[in-house]
């Protein structure tokens, strides 16, 4: 999983992850892609990564575009980029549109995983309960997710950009981010790396 903070100065990062990597499904936040239009390159550029990947993204620009002319540079967005051999055992669960959240399902020989993808709102302090209910929606639909695909052979990975440092009791996210993995069973793996360091 990356935060890339643009596509276009990461481009080369990421086609060197797919050459290090061959097999592994990359996961990125603030691509800062508009969707595509007409001929305009959008989001569908992230396909041009590697000849040997495909991709697919939601982008946080939508609302943007469609406004008229847009000043400063892109802003947001998540996707995935992962090996063409994998097509047949991945799909984009599109029907999950959400500009903060890209889903898909991965398809194994006992079980489906559902790999959510997400890039959370920074904490900003000076408005800090708007951004506080924004970060908590986001978790409203990540849990909307799980509990629609829901079932005895599905699992699921959840991941991205929090912007929270769950570990600090008193960040203003940790409660509403800690309570949804709790309510949902989800392991955190970041304590899994410090117990594997005892």
């Amino acid at each position: 999983s990356h935060n890339i903070r643009g596509f276009t100065n990461q481009r080369e990062f990421l086609n060197s992850r797919c050459e290090s990597f061959p097999h592994m499904i990359q996961c990125i936040q603030e691509h800062w892609l508009p969707p595509p239009y007409k001929r305009k390159p959008g989001t569908n550029v992230l396909r041009t990564v590697h000849s040997d990947f495909e991709s697919f993204a939601n982008s946080a620009m939508k609302k943007a575009e469609t406004e008229g002319i847009r000043r400063g540079r892109g802003f947001g967005g998540t996707g995935f980029i992962y090996p063409k051999y994998l097509g047949g055992n991945i799909k984009p669960l599109i029907k999950y549109n959400h500009e903060r959240v890209s889903v898909m399902e991965l398809s194994c020989t006992e079980y489906s995983i559902i790999i959510l993808n997400a890039y959370m709102p920074f904490l900003d302090r000076s408005d800090l309960q708007n951004t506080v209910t924004k970060y908590e929606e986001i978790l409203g639909f990540i849990d909307f997710v799980i509990q629609d695909t829901m079932d005895c052979d599905t699992r699921y990975i959840v991941l991205g950009d929090f912007n929270c440092n769950i570990f600090e009791s008193g960040h203003p996210f940790a409660n509403s981010l800690n309570s949804l993995m709790s309510s949902r069973n989800l392991i955190n793996t970041y304590e899994l790396k410090k117990d594997s360091s005892l």
